[in-house]
């Protein structure tokens, strides 16, 4: 692991409830590190953000453009979550997004 990503995954594990890190020039606000993700665990949001930075330079090739469909979960992995699919508003004009209808369901509103 590069040691400029070294510090940055130092720097989630230290964060209470949230971060802001600077990325190539870009301002990325980070929140609810400290929220609980998986009970038995007790790992956190901020754990699992730590651990895609130590995996990025392996999966990154493999999910450069390819559209991403997130499913968040409010209240942690075992509350109720849902399918998020549209870019939210706020999202910074740097991150690319499309529209993709589908063939042959309707789309919802």
């Amino acid at each position: 692991m590069s040691p400029r990503l070294r510090e940055l995954r130092r720097r989630l594990k230290a964060a209470g409830q949230a971060v802001t890190l600077e990325i190539d020039g870009r301002a990325l606000h980070l929140t609810h590190l400290d929220k609980t993700f998986w009970p038995q665990s007790g790992l956190r949001q901020g754990d699992l953000i730590a651990y895609y930075v130590a995996v990025f330079p392996y999966l990154l090739p493999h999910l450069r453009d390819r559209p991403l469909v997130a499913v968040r979960y409010p209240e942690g992995i075992e509350g109720e979550h849902w399918f998020h699919k549209r870019a939210p508003a706020g999202t910074p004009p740097w991150v690319r997004s499309l529209v993709r209808r589908h063939s042959v369901l309707p789309r919802l509103a």
